[in-house]
């Protein structure tokens, strides 16, 4: 039989005819392999994996890597993959990752009860810092109000002549594009302080705003700079405009852009992050401190040494166990980084994964790794699976107990809606949690390969 015969078969057939090629087959074994996978993974298109399993005579598990495979294997894809979600289990110790306004630790109302919670905002600030430490990217980019210092920089290092006015040059380049390096100060609501403040801005050369730029792109604005000075004209509006939409920087591509004087540079970006949250009720713990004071407690004065330097008391959320979510848009990746998407978004993979906040760190070392990533590649739409624990479990539920129900309620979500995964790999530090019904089951540098693969 041939492959044409095969592709005639309907999938589950097709399967087994090529099991039975590749046992009698003395060359070819792996274009029958590469055929048998790419035959489950259609099969899993229609049936769910457990009756694709019984069909065939094997377990769930290799139903699922041969699905897989049929991902990464040029030519066999049985679809494209948009999007990358990423679940994550992490048990925290005592601690405070995110505080609020008041110094209390962050949280939220979920299911009638209140949970731990830590920002979006503020892992994916870990995981920058983590993606930043790394070197794993070439032009991470940074958020900043000193875009002009920057250019500046540059102008005086591409001109050597044009140092004395590189400030200035900078400053005319970025407020002629309609980014202002200050504020107005007469704008409503803005005192005497807020107008020094303004006249300081300028001097020193700060935006109004934040501005996510790269390093390429301060490289495209001060040549830009140059040539228009050099030549005696304005700089074009719509060349800094262009060279601040070309060569984005990884930060801007992944986690976006937003400008609100000028709505044309804003980028969509490919990472929405939700924020974590605990995946069993809240509990506050107050903690009272006393801080000596060294000179005192020397006994050089009056007091003799008696009583402490500082008292207070700190807010902290007592040990819990986080679900986090993120999910990657692929197609808004490649758009904006084009070749450079792939190496980018598996190098945040990492650093999101090992990332923690770093609020408290020194006074509580909550340094965990995540107790179990699911990652699943898929075509239709990205899927947060944080309803699994509306019900909070209970206070003394293991962090093993979570990751069970999370796996419980992602093969619910399967089955009901049909939305079957292009790939899906996962990699735990606990046993009998379920995950081998969604996933297949591998090591975290297993996992990243599979998804390299996957995504090259």
């Amino acid at each position: 039989m041939n492959a044409s015969e095969l592709d005639r078969l309907p999938p589950v057939e097709a399967a087994r005819e090529a099991a039975r090629l590749i046992e009698s087959s003395r060359g070819d074994v792996s274009r029958w392999a590469s055929a048998r996978a790419r035959y489950v993974a259609a099969a899993c298109a229609t049936m769910p994996v457990a009756d694709v399993a019984d069909e065939l005579g094997i377990s769930e598990q290799m139903v699922r890597r041969l699905r897989n495979e049929a991902s990464t294997t040029p030519g066999s894809r049985p679809a494209t993959p948009r999007f990358l979600d990423i679940h994550i289990v992490q048990t925290i110790p005592f601690g405070a990752l995110n505080r609020d306004d008041a110094g209390g630790v962050k949280t939220c109302r979920f299911g009638g009860v209140t949970r731990t919670r830590v920002s979006s905002q503020a892992w994916k600030r870990a995981a920058y810092e983590a993606l930043r430490a790394s070197g794993a990217v070439a032009d991470l980019g940074v958020n900043t109000r000193e875009a002009p210092r920057l250019i500046s920089a540059e102008i005086a290092n591409l001109a050597p002549e044009l140092a004395d006015t590189a400030d200035e040059l900078a400053t005319r380049l970025l407020d002629g594009a309609k980014i202002p390096v200050v504020a107005p100060a007469g704008s409503a609501g803005r005192g005497k302080r807020d107008a020094a403040q303004a006249d300081t801005d300028r001097a020193i050369g700060r935006t109004e705003a934040m501005l996510r730029i790269g390093r390429r792109q301060v490289e495209a604005l001060a040549r830009i700079a140059v040539e228009a000075e050099r030549a005696g004209h304005k700089a074009p509006d719509a060349a800094v405009t262009a060279a601040l939409l070309a060569d984005l920087p990884v930060s801007a591509a992944l986690h976006g852009r937003m400008f609100a004087r000028r709505p044309e540079l804003n980028i969509a970006g490919a990472v929405s992050v939700a924020h974590a949250i605990g995946v069993r009720p809240h509990f506050e713990e107050l903690d009272f401190f006393a801080a000596l004071d060294d000179v005192k407690a020397s006994g050089i004065d009056e007091l003799d040494g008696r009583g402490a330097g500082m008292l207070g008391i700190d807010s902290y959320s007592s040990s819990d166990t986080l679900y986090r979510y993120a999910t990657v848009d692929l197609h808004q990746a490649r758009d904006l980084l084009g070749d450079d998407a792939t190496p980018a978004v598996t190098a945040w993979l990492r650093a999101w994964m090992t990332s923690i906040p770093g609020a408290n760190r020194t006074a509580t070392a909550p340094l965990t790794l995540p107790e179990a990533v699911w990652v699943v590649l898929r075509q239709e739409q990205p899927i947060n699976l944080s309803p699994a624990f509306e019900t909070p479990l209970a206070p003394t539920a293991s962090a093993a107990e979570a990751v069970r129900t999370l796996a419980s309620y992602g093969a619910d979500v399967a089955q009901v809606w049909g939305m079957v995964p292009v790939g899906s790999w996962a990699a735990t530090s606990h046993t009998d949690t379920g995950l081998d019904r969604v996933a297949e089951l591998v090591s975290v540098p297993e996992l990243e390969a599979r998804l390299l693969a996957a995504l090259d």
